[in-house]
């Protein structure tokens, strides 16, 4: 019965990639030839400097892509601003890590799992052996 639940589990995730992936987007050739590549590509954002910035996944990790003004070219990174920040955290969290996670947390809580301790309890801790 726990075997079931893992191979459950481990389906869900597999599909969790599939259902995130954007839906016959008419992307430019770099972020086609992307994901041709297997990279998963979410959506877009707004980028400085001319760009256009698409989140993606690529072997289960947020993946930032920038893509050129005149649309011939992508580049694969984080982009860092002139104070040292990340450019490219945020957007990536909210549109791959943020609901990647609620979705996997989701189906955590849906398996088939021991509960030990009070059922209103104002904590959950989950422990993988």
């Amino acid at each position: 019965m726990i075997k079931k639940s893992y191979l459950q589990f481990a389906v869900l995730l597999s599909l969790l990639g599939m259902a995130l992936s954007a839906q016959a987007k008419d992307w430019p050739a770099p972020i086609k030839a992307l994901e041709a590549k297997g990279v998963e590509v979410i959506g877009t954002f707004e980028a400085p400097g001319g760009l256009t910035g698409y989140a993606g996944i690529a072997q289960q990790q947020p993946l930032a892509i920038y893509l050129t003004a005149d649309g011939k070219h992508a580049i694969i990174g984080s982009m860092i601003d002139a104070k040292g920040v990340d450019l490219s955290q945020e957007p990536l969290s909210r549109l791959v890590s943020k609901p990647m996670n609620e979705k996997i947390w989701k189906a955590l809580e849906g398996s088939t799992w021991i509960a030990d301790g009070v059922k209103n309890a104002p904590r959950v801790i989950y422990t993988f052996t």
